[in-house]
């Protein structure tokens, strides 16, 4: 509906750079299309290894419009950590960020992952942080690889399949929809089943002025499995807030007219970057 009566807003704010609900809802249908042409078929699961970012948002309702469940991972897991959670999620194809590739191969041929899909953080930066992320962090830290044969690079599977329709799939409201990770205090993390409900996100939404947040593990755009995350009402922009890896906090804010983005939400201590 958002994509109908507001097609240009930003959907997603991102260090400087905007997507548009139009541009989100392109990229994840053609994403849902590589997952369908791939034989990802209704109720299988496609994984994760993102921090809060662009491609987080696209991969999730990209594998949610292909009928699959999503299941984020911490990328910072430990390798026996990786292991246990892709064998339970029982996932074919997982999403994830280039620093994490190696260590997603590593374990590989011990799960049941036959696809990877990679993504570079830079590829939604805007121009200039791409340009200097390229020359300046890139190799430095370990962003620049390449892919083995059988894998993928996101942004090409999105380009390949731009103009491809949302597959027609039939999703029940009731239908699973996230397999998120416990912390794993009393040992390994347990795999937790969820269904994405409006009963669900109405308890777990906090109003701030015009601000909306969802503390939990899950929301109606959300259910990274890192902490604080966003529920869409209506038609709000994410700001995707903090450093390239900051993994705790996503903003939103409801748009007025001629309504600026909102400015940066102070952020909880995140795994990934150890600030506030």
């Amino acid at each position: 509906r958002t994509v109908r009566e507001r097609p240009d807003h930003p959907a997603l704010l991102f260090k400087g750079a905007r997507l548009t609900y139009r541009e989100l809802d392109q990229a994840s249908d053609a994403f849902a299309a590589s997952l369908v042409a791939s034989g990802v078929k209704t109720g299988d699961r496609v994984a994760t290894l993102l921090p809060n970012s662009p491609q987080a948002i696209i991969a999730q309702i990209g594998a949610w419009k292909a009928g699959a469940i999503a299941s984020p991972i911490n990328p910072l897991y430990t390798e026996p950590e990786l292991e246990h959670a892709l064998t339970e999620n029982g996932a074919e194809i997982v999403v994830v960020l280039t620093p994490f590739y190696q260590k997603l191969k590593a374990m590989q041929s011990r799960t049941n992952v036959r696809r990877i899909v990679a993504t570079s953080i830079k590829e939604y930066l805007p121009s200039v942080l791409k340009v200097l992320f390229t020359l300046l962090k890139e190799k430095k830290e370990g962003h620049r690889i390449a892919v083995q044969t059988h894998d993928v690079w996101l942004h090409d599977q999105l380009r390949e399949f731009r103009d491809s329709p949302a597959p027609s799939v039939e999703v029940r409201p009731s239908a699973p929809a996230l397999l998120l990770f416990s912390g794993g205090t009393k040992g390994l993390p347990n795999a937790v089943l969820s269904a994405v409900t409006a009963n669900w996100a109405g308890r777990n939404v906090f109003r701030f002025g015009r601000r909306i947040v969802a503390a939990g593990m899950g929301s109606v755009l959300a259910g990274l499995g890192l902490g604080i995350l966003v529920i869409e009402l209506p038609a709000p922009a994410l700001a995707l807030d903090g450093g390239p890896l900051a993994t705790r906090a996503l903003a939103v804010s409801l748009p007025g007219p001629g309504a600026a983005p909102p400015p940066a939400l102070h952020r909880p201590r995140g795994p990934l970057d150890g600030t506030c």
